[in-house]
């Protein structure tokens, strides 16, 4: 047979690469990779921003830099991580990469321009090569250039790495088209990068900063705590302590080739129970300490100890859906490279695929794990519930909170221009001030109404005062009496508050109260209602603020008078239903 060679075509070879779908943060995860590999034991990442713009609008990067005082690579090692496709004898065993695109992938997703700069040598200078995909295009060839260093390169090295080895990584030309912003970027690093290197940051001593900001190791597992407080027993959970449910445990995922991987798992806390001492705040808090959500449960897989799959459900093995009583369950597997084969894993690293035999495997295992945490949670919850209707309630609250971490700030088609995002962010400031001044007049009305209340013997603020804030809350009365009304709450933001004495609450709240699953709907629907009021407010920037809340304030009071006919007309239908 005669093997015929077929030219490839380099530039649309790169743009293919350039979107596998890295965000900015899983990029710079996956540059800084490289740098563990090489041995570092401080790595910094540099952001330099687009100075017009604030961190909370799109496209306000110029560039990403990565340091690091690695082992650093020689001259012929730095022409071998731009190849694309590294070849397998670049990489040592337990190498956290995969195929040897990681650099140029993650780099070309995010800017035009990588510059590769490194010794390996500490008498030696610094060599630098760019790869410039506008070049790439231009000639249709992959290659790339030497550089001399330039000021900034020689003020990194003077400050960062003088008289010892590493590398910097720069990305140039960061893309303008639709870069998150950088808000939005560093918020998913802080949440991430400790996670995601725990294993070389507690047992390596690695340090990495982020925009000047150090970050902390942290386990998903909260194992520590798990040692402390010992093994889960469901029936007598307090709610309160993060408990063993498997403790490591070696698996053995393919019998033919002997691919073992470890396994283990805990049940972290369950945030309701601590409302009942320490009120709602101290709930906000602890849920945010252990990360307990929707996106946040589930098995966290660790490749030759990096993490490479956050919260996954594992195809199914863990419910696919926002299943909350399994909220405070978190898994762990610990994998090394002789189980690539079992565990398809993506190039960016974020997602893996378990074979058959592997799947059946940890199924298998799995079955009691969940039964375990699911059956502590509703223990606790169970316990939570003094009261029928809190059960509702506090589902509805929960699920408000769920779709409130989901919400987009832009919707598919509106502009994302710098001006139109910091109009977006004035007429957001503008509604807070308008709704915390609200909320500071209705709690001095309600204290004077108090004062000078002949009538009450004994008035009894602290009764409000302990009233636990909500994303969803009924309460006697609204602005214009309408059904449902935005407003602020100190602890949680934007909330919504439904007139409880509006004809429409008393059918759904009074007389309907046993249908959990209408009302859970309903209040969910008032709550996304104050959502899109404040997404309106904000879009609609070709009209002045005050007349677009004009028009959602008309709108809100026809409609609540509609809705008391629409009452009056169901109330005799209800009651002929079966």
């Amino acid at each position: 047979m005669t093997f015929i060679p077929i030219a490839i075509n380099a530039a649309r070879i790169c743009d293919g690469l350039s979107k596998i779908g890295y965000t900015p943060a899983s990029a710079l995860c996956d540059i800084i990779d490289n740098s563990v590999q090489a041995d570092a034991t401080k790595v910094w990442v540099h952001i330099t921003r687009d100075t017009r713009k604030a961190d909370s609008a799109k496209n306000n990067v110029r560039e990403y830099t990565i340091i690091d005082n690695g082992k650093g690579m020689s001259e012929d090692a730095i022409l071998k991580s731009l190849e694309l496709g590294s070849s397998d004898e670049h990489y040592e065993s337990g190498s956290l990469s995969r195929f040897g695109l990681g650099l140029k992938s993650a780099s070309f997703s995010q800017g035009e321009i990588l510059e590769v700069l490194s010794r390996n040598d500490a008498t030696q200078k610094f060599k630098k090569y760019r790869v410039s995909l506008p070049l790439i295009r231009e000639k249709n060839a992959y290659g790339i250039e030497a550089e001399p260093l330039d000021k900034d390169d020689k003020g990194l090295i003077s400050d960062l790495l003088e008289n010892q080895t590493g590398t910097i990584i720069r990305i140039r030309e960061v893309r303008k088209i639709n870069h998150p912003p950088l808000k939005r970027t560093l918020a998913e690093l802080k949440l991430k990068v400790g996670v995601i290197y725990f294993y070389f940051m507690e047992e390596n001593s690695l340090e990495i900063e982020i925009d000047g900001t150090k970050c902390i190791a942290k386990d998903p597992l909260f194992t520590a705590e798990a040692n402390t407080n010992g093994d889960l027993d469901e029936t007598n959970w307090d709610g309160k302590t993060v408990r063993w449910i498997q403790r490591p445990k070696e698996i053995l995922l393919d019998a033919d080739n002997s691919v073992k991987a470890i396994i283990e798992v805990t049940n972290l806390i369950h945030p309701p129970t601590f409302k009942i001492e320490g009120g709602e705040a101290l709930r906000v808090e602890v849920r945010d300490k252990y990360n307990i959500g929707a996106n946040n449960y589930g098995f966290y897989i660790y490749r030759n100890k990096r993490l490479i799959a956050w919260a996954d459900r594992l195809e199914g093995i863990i419910s696919a859906a926002q299943d909350q009583d399994l909220f405070a369950f978190r898994g762990r597997i610990l994998i090394n490279s002789d189980a690539d084969d079992l565990v398809n894993i993506d190039v960016k690293k974020s997602h893996i695929q378990l074979s058959d035999e592997a799947y059946d495997i940890v199924d298998n295992y799995c079955a009691d794990y969940k039964r375990k945490s699911r059956n502590a949670w509703n223990a606790a919850k169970n316990r939570v519930e003094d009261i029928p209707h809190e059960s509702v309630e506090q589902k509805a609250n929960e699920v408000a909170e769920a779709t409130q971490q989901t919400i987009p700030n832009e919707l598919p088609g509106e502009p994302d221009d710098a001006q139109t995002l910091e109009e977006k962010d004035r007429r957001e400031e503008h509604l807070m001030d308008e709704l915390k001044a609200k909320a500071q007049e209705d709690v001095a009305y309600t204290a004077t109404q108090l004062d000078n209340d002949s009538t009450t013997a004994t008035p009894q603020p602290a009764a409000a005062s302990n009233e636990k804030p909500k994303f969803i809350e009924l309460v006697p009365t609204t602005t214009d009496n309408v059904l449902w009304e935005l407003y602020y709450d100190a602890t949680l933001g934007i909330k919504v508050r439904i007139n409880r004495n509006h004809r429409f609450s008393k059918l759904v709240y009074g007389e309907l109260r046993e249908n959990k699953q209408l009302r859970l709907v309903l209040d969910n629907l008032f709550y996304t209602f104050v959502q899109a009021e404040k997404h309106t407010l904000k879009k609609q920037q070709n009209l002045k603020y005050e007349q677009v809340q004009s028009v959602l304030d008309s709108f809100k009071e026809v409609a609540s008078q509609f809705l008391i006919n629409t009452a009056r007309a169901l109330e005799s239908e209800i009651k002929n239903l079966d």
